[in-house]
């Protein structure tokens, strides 16, 4: 997944009367490989990263401990804001959008705010989803990734990354599985040892059978000698790839 633009408006402290643009296939970008967001604090540098989830998946990762709802990124004295994401995945490109309205033009507060959600696929013009259960559906389908998963591989919440460099060296280990989802090599690794388990066991009554030299043909012999080799090749196989995941 690769995001090539943010768009918001009036989300925390970046208020403003028109969207700001962040377009990473700019000539300001285009020979960058690396680059940072920095200034003081309270300036936004958080507030981009928190348009990237609330466009996708309506969440914000700062808000999981908390009671804070969508409503509560729209900039203090704004009616309405919006994020944009365009990003590519699998040479497709796709736009999410999230906005939300808590005031009518004349300033009067509603008391039921309004929310819009869309995910457009960009590039054969298709909309995918506009209803927001369909929206997160969608999202996983496109990206392949739930909002857990999309918070450890593509974006590290501030908060998570500051837990770690402040945890004791015992500590980090389980944060590092929170962060990395290391439950699913977990899951690798008891299957390889089910499936050498097998193989073992299957391996076992060939030996057994092959002992029964007086009952077996040549050509039976030969063919258990060929399944005998072929099983230690697999259980081989099977031994290097559970100790690449332990």
């Amino acid at each position: 997944m690769k995001i090539l633009k943010i768009e918001l408006q009036n989300i925390n402290s970046l208020k403003s009367d028109k969207p700001i643009v962040i377009d990473f296939e700019s000539d300001i970008f285009k020979d960058t490989g690396l680059f940072a967001i920095t200034g003081t604090t309270g300036s936004g540098k958080t507030t981009i990263l928190d348009a990237i989830t609330i466009a996708l998946y309506r969440k914000v990762p700062r808000f999981h401990k908390s009671q804070g709802t969508l409503f509560d990124v729209i900039s203090y004295g704004a009616k309405d804001a919006f994020c944009r994401i365009t990003f590519e995945n699998n040479q497709k490109v796709y736009e999410a959008y999230w906005g939300g309205r808590v005031a009518k033009s004349s300033g009067k507060k509603l008391k039921n705010p309004l929310e819009e959600v869309s995910l457009k696929n960009l590039t054969d013009q298709t909309i995918l989803a506009t209803q927001k259960t369909k929206m997160l559906e969608a999202v996983e389908a496109v990206t392949q990734l739930n909002y857990e998963q999309f918070l450890r591989s593509v974006m590290l919440a501030q908060g998570e990354f500051a837990a770690f460099l402040s945890a004791k060296a015992s500590e980090k280990g389980k944060l590092l599985e929170q962060i990395t989802g290391e439950e699913i090599y977990k899951r690798i690794g008891e299957q390889i040892l089910w499936r050498r388990s097998q193989e073992e066991e299957k391996l076992n009554d060939l030996i057994k059978s092959l002992n029964q030299t007086d009952i077996l043909s040549d050509e039976e012999k030969t063919t258990y000698q060929k399944r005998e080799r072929e099983l230690k090749i697999e259980i081989q196989a099977l031994n290097n790839e559970l100790n690449t995941i332990k």
